[in-house]
């Protein structure tokens, strides 16, 4: 029965740590993984099969978050292109005004363009590098 008060002590201080100091997740899994170890313990296993228990259950409930953020962390990248699927394009300018903004025409309507630092508008080919309201901001291309 000592082994069942053990599994059952790592699960409450592995819970209690992450909830206090860390919240990972980890170490709640780590601790689930305990209490599912806590039954072979009940029910009389060797230590042996108690510490195979746990290292499978661990490695299993730890790699179900692992997945998760993962999973979030692709979304996150995808929602970001989506956002920015402007950037690198070529746009075509063809005259600037006095005030150094130009009239380009991209996707089927017509941007304000400004360059970006460094650069001066002129005519030719440019690249998008970024959007600020509904302006594009250009580059020379190469």
């Amino acid at each position: 029965m000592t082994n069942l008060y053990i599994w059952l002590t790592i699960g409450l201080v592995a819970i209690g740590a992450d909830l206090i100091f860390i919240n990972s997740t980890y170490l709640v899994m780590v601790g689930l993984a305990a209490f599912i170890t806590a039954i072979p313990a009940f029910l009389g296993f060797s230590l042996l099969w108690q510490l195979i228990l746990f290292a499978i259950t661990g490695f299993i409930l730890c790699f179900i978050p692992w997945t998760q953020q993962r999973r979030r962390r692709h979304s996150l990248e995808t929602a970001y292109q989506i956002q920015n699927m402007d950037l690198g394009h070529e746009v075509q300018v063809n005259e600037v005004n006095h005030l150094g903004v130009a009239k380009v025409n991209y996707r089927g309507a017509i941007w304000d363009a400004i360059a970006d630092h460094g650069y001066t508008l002129s005519r030719g080919v440019w690249i998008i590098v970024a959007l600020k309201c509904n302006q594009l901001i250009l580059k020379k291309k190469a």
